[in-house]
């Protein structure tokens, strides 16, 4: 064998040193140091700088699996989708920044119990949270929170525009844990303004509360949202059904998942929890008009997004009787004149006449229509018709008028 065709197999032969993947620690388990992130995925702490060549690749691993495991435990939280902006306690004035040992920061607000003198707080600002926004902050938010930790006394969030309250809400905490409270705002919203929470004295002493974000929302419900009803009968059965357009479900918060009530004026019946957009069988009562009303509701909070249709079944007014008229007229052939007379409007079945006089002359009685000979004084004479209900007064009495009217004539 040639030399050249040989192979030489001690390096292949040859142990090699092992790759071995870094251990990564679970991202999930509390950590005794490293960077903590506050509920939004913001590093509270910290910093990125590694000590090894693997050390970036470690920690950007780490943080991967943190920002999935703070997604999905948001994406229980609430059903909403985004943010249109979120505020920090580190960007807040007011209460006291507290820094718990993960890192994550808060505000404290609120006085203890012993901590007032004739019901005044020891520190004016000890009560108010606040942050200032920009409209472009602001531009597409319908709504503004407050996520708190926990605490005692009535919280409250407002909104202000130019030193104008433009929308507010309250709650009382009562030890109830954490939670949010949101106030929808008014239509001067999208501009430069402040978001201030105050925590308020409960009974005899001053209330307590942590808060760490203050965030804006889009809303659930378009500007332009509308709501259509109408109904549908099929013999005896009578089915509403009803649409809603410009509401996103996806944007409500727990508690405030959009829904419709059905209410029927005629009969105070309300049927709350229903879909957007459906239909249900209703029982109308007889011989009203039931006008039935679909009302968008936010939670528990009825809104002024509304649409109704009616179902009449009241019984058909018939229409009004005309009213009766006559018409009296005079004229002359030769030396003889002649009064003719009409009647219009008379109801069917009727037992009405007529009166023909003058003053100083006799009284004619005749139909409703007709005409008769008539001598007339020297000078002008007015001629006077009634129409009268014969069932009511046989002589023509005024209790039994129904129309009258006249003519005048000039010998």
């Amino acid at each position: 064998m040639d030399p050249q065709d040989k192979v030489d197999l001690t390096s292949v032969n040859k142990t090699k040193k092992q790759f071995k993947l870094p251990t990564l620690s679970n991202p999930l388990k509390k950590q005794s140091a490293g960077p903590g992130r506050d509920q939004f995925g913001q590093f509270a702490t910290g910093g990125l700088k590694g000590k090894s060549k693997w050390m970036n690749w470690k920690v950007m691993t780490v943080v991967v699996l943190l920002v999935a495991a703070i997604g999905g435990f948001y994406v229980y939280k609430s059903n909403a989708s985004s943010y249109t902006f979120v505020h920090y306690a580190s960007q807040m004035q007011g209460g006291q920044l507290t820094t718990k040992s993960n890192g994550n920061s808060f505000r404290a607000m609120g006085c203890e119990k012993n901590n007032y003198i004739q019901n005044i707080c020891q520190d004016p600002n000890a009560e108010t949270a606040s942050t200032l926004v920009s409209k472009k902050e602001m531009t597409g938010t319908s709504k503004v929170c407050v996520h708190y930790l926990g605490g005692t006394g009535n919280l409250t969030i407002f909104f202000r525009v130019g030193g104008q309250v433009n929308g507010s809400s309250s709650r009382a905490l009562n030890n109830s844990g954490s939670g949010y409270l949101c106030t929808t705002l008014g239509t001067a919203s999208w501009y430069d303004g402040l978001i201030s929470v105050t925590i308020h004295n409960n009974q005899d002493w001053y209330g307590t509360a942590q808060i760490d974000t203050i965030y804006g929302k889009p809303g659930t419900r378009a500007a332009d949202a509308v709501c259509k009803a109408s109904y549908t009968q099929s013999g005896t059965t009578y089915t509403v059904s009803w649409g809603s357009t410009g509401i996103d479900p996806t944007e409500a918060e727990p508690g405030e998942l959009p829904t419709m009530h059905l209410k029927n004026e005629a009969t105070g019946t309300d049927t709350p929890d229903l879909p957007l957009s459906g239909s249900r069988v209703v029982s109308p009562k007889p011989g009203v008009n039931n006008t039935y009303t679909l009302t968008y509701y936010e939670g528990t909070k009825a809104t002024d997004l509304t649409c109704s249709t009616s179902i009449n079944l009241a019984p058909a007014t018939p229409p009004p009787a005309a009213t009766p008229a006559c018409t009296l007229n005079i004229s002359k052939s030769g030396t003889s004149y002649t009064a003719s007379w009409q009647t219009t409007n008379v109801p069917a079945g009727s037992n009405w006449g007529s009166a023909l006089s003058r003053p100083g002359g006799n009284t004619a009685f005749a139909a409703t229509s007709g005409s008769a000979g008539i001598v007339p004084p020297t000078g002008t004479t007015t001629y006077t018709l009634v129409i009268f209900d014969k069932n009511i007064s046989s002589t023509g009495a005024m209790n039994s008028w129904k129309t009258t009217c006249a003519r005048s004539v000039t010998k």
